[in-house]
């Protein structure tokens, strides 16, 4: 099993990283799921296919870890991965990583991603004037404003966030790994979180915590 970083957050929360080495068969094997769900059936990029049964076999390691029995993972109105209502999970990756997080009570989010040009390229998108003002020309700490958005819209949930408009993070100097501050207008209401970021190699992984 190629978990190559567990890490544990508190005695409710924990995220794992995954190595894809595996062909499809293998991961399919360990998954152990009984029926192929549909979402998986309309993936037709074998890469794509490697991350959907990686992210989830993290996520199957996690809950095991937490003592909780791995069973189908649905999803909400708005699109939020779920196993069960009392439990938080959240799911992210990019060739050849895969990476979940666990939280027995709090919503939360992760997001990994690579660094690469086409994040400044595209900066106007997903980042504010000042957000770009402190990016600059930085692909690395492009990447950092990208994954932490991410993680912070998958941990809130909903449709119609504009990453834009509705998300921001505070300017930061980029460390192998750190905190930045982070916020997003939910319903007209700002709310404030905290997102740790690490370097995964030329990756970068965050995670946001409620």
């Amino acid at each position: 099993m190629p978990i190559i970083k567990h890490v544990k957050v508190d005695e409710s929360c924990s995220w794992c990283l995954w190595h894809i080495e595996e062909d499809e068969k293998m991961l399919w094997q360990q998954l152990g799921l009984l029926s192929i769900p549909p979402d998986f059936s309309n993936i037709s990029n074998p890469i794509k296919k490697l991350e959907w049964i990686a992210s989830r076999l993290s996520l199957k390691y996690l809950i095991n870890t937490h003592g909780c029995s791995f069973g189908p993972i649905y999803k909400d109105d708005f699109g939020k991965p779920f196993f069960s209502k009392e439990h938080h999970i959240s799911l992210a990756h990019s060739y050849p990583y895969a990476a979940a997080i666990f939280n027995h009570h709090l919503p939360t989010g992760i997001d990994l991603e690579k660094v690469q040009p086409k994040l400044i390229k595209v900066a106007h998108k997903y980042l504010s004037p000042d957000e770009i003002a402190d990016v600059k020309e930085d692909a690395a700490k492009a990447c950092v404003y990208w994954t932490a958005k991410e993680a912070l819209f998958k941990m809130h949930g909903r449709k119609k966030i504009s990453f834009k408009e509705h998300l921001a993070i505070a300017p930061f100097h980029l460390q192998p790994t750190g905190i930045v501050a982070a916020k997003a207008i939910i319903d007209n209401k700002p709310l404030h979180h905290k997102i740790q970021y690490y370097t995964i190699n030329e990756y970068y992984l965050s995670i946001c915590l409620a």
